[in-house]
């Protein structure tokens, strides 16, 4: 009886180790996700204010290409 319940006690423990590496690689997918998804939160506010400054740019370059249109017709007359 001691035997088969040490014999009991060895599988487990093995079982126990088995799953403790395994929690500890699915934590450091978790990681390594958790990672990803803040260069990728960081990169996209980035890439937001990037694409408003040129917006603004276009913007400005819209307006100054209609007063240069309107100071050449005025001009044509």
């Amino acid at each position: 009886m001691l035997k088969c319940c040490r014999e009991q006690l060895d599988v487990l423990s093995e079982e126990v180790e088995r799953l403790k590496r395994s929690l500890a690689a699915k934590e450091e997918v978790e990681r390594t996700q958790i990672e990803a998804v803040h260069q990728l939160t960081a990169r996209t506010k980035r890439q937001e204010k990037e694409l408003a400054r040129l917006y603004g740019q276009l913007d400005d370059a819209n307006h100054r290409l209609e007063t240069t249109k309107e100071a050449f017709e005025l001009a044509r007359k």
